[in-house]
């Protein structure tokens, strides 16, 4: 590929299999024209991995240094394209992903960043951890609304990150929101744009819900409360996890995420998702790294 592309593609990878295999076949049936994007894989083991199979297009990078954010600073550093397309490595873009998030920022000159929207997908039957994610996962919407975005489906022009600098490579989770909030700090809004698609496949079992609820607050814990803060108040301050997701249920109810006796399964979910964080809360307090 000897011409700059317009667009990087950028899929962080860590023992994701069969799932990067199906990210990138999306990749490649793409309806925007092959030659004019490139996609770089960041394989994010300690050692380099062996050759992945041969993809036109694509380019196989290697990122020791443990986070996915540091895999992804580390393409952004090899990135050609003027616009650069964030995905995760367990989602599947839609065939005209590429060209819609092309069209959404020529139709707008001023347009900095894009959040794509995220559907959640179920295989086979719709258990409770499933209903979770309908009601709470990937609300891309919404965190548009508070000037950010997950890099699961996430845009942003070459210019913003040479303003704003790149991820934070020491968060293991949530330096995608912090990144965007830094973004929409420095003059560069978020506009949500639900033509421009990806898949994500739920979960199915509440326990691997709950892995990921401690590993995504590892990354708000780190951010929360900085060395300096007295362990005692940061104890404390976890208890703030054990109140009942009132609120948060009332809210899924009102815009029609929850129905019926769902409601009753998915507040159970909550509830021991919320039990999950405040182990984690406790043990990072106590010094404890966070988890990957």
């Amino acid at each position: 590929m000897s011409a700059r592309p317009e667009v990087s593609v950028i899929v962080p990878t860590y023992r994701d299999g069969d799932v990067l295999a199906a990210c990138l076949d999306a990749l490649a049936r793409q309806t925007f024209p092959r030659e004019r994007f490139e996609v770089l894989v960041v394989d994010n083991g300690p050692t380099p991995p062996a050759p992945g199979p041969a993809r036109p297009g694509v380019r196989w990078l290697h990122e020791p240094t443990p986070g996915s954010y540091a895999a992804r600073n580390r393409a952004l550093a090899e990135a050609r394209g003027a616009l650069l397309a964030f995905t995760d490595a367990d989602c599947v873009p839609a065939p005209d992903w590429v060209e819609a998030g092309i069209e959404a920022f020529a139709a707008e000159a001023g347009l900095a960043r894009l959040a794509g929207h995220v559907e959640v997908t179920v295989r086979g039957r719709v258990g409770a951890a499933a209903l979770h994610e309908r009601a709470f996962g990937f609300r891309q919407d919404r965190l548009a609304q508070r000037g950010t975005a997950v890099t699961a489906n996430m845009w942003a022009r070459r210019e913003v990150f040479d303003a704003v600098g790149p991820f934070d490579a020491s968060l293991r989770s949530g330096g995608d929101v912090a990144w965007g909030w830094a973004a929409q700090a420095a003059g560069f809004p978020v506009r949500y744009a639900p033509a421009v698609r990806v898949a994500h496949p739920s979960r199915e079992r509440v326990a691997d819900l709950a892995a990921k609820a401690r590993r995504v607050y590892g990354g708000e814990f780190a951010r929360r409360y900085p060395a300096s803060t007295p362990r005692s108040l940061v104890l404390l301050h976890g208890l703030r996890l054990l109140k009942p997701p009132v609120r948060r249920m009332r809210d899924a109810l009102r815009d029609g995420r929850l129905r019926g006796l769902d409601v009753a399964a998915v507040a159970s979910v909550e509830m021991r998702l919320r039990g999950a964080q405040f182990v984690e809360h406790v043990r990072l307090s106590l010094g404890a790294a966070p988890r990957r």
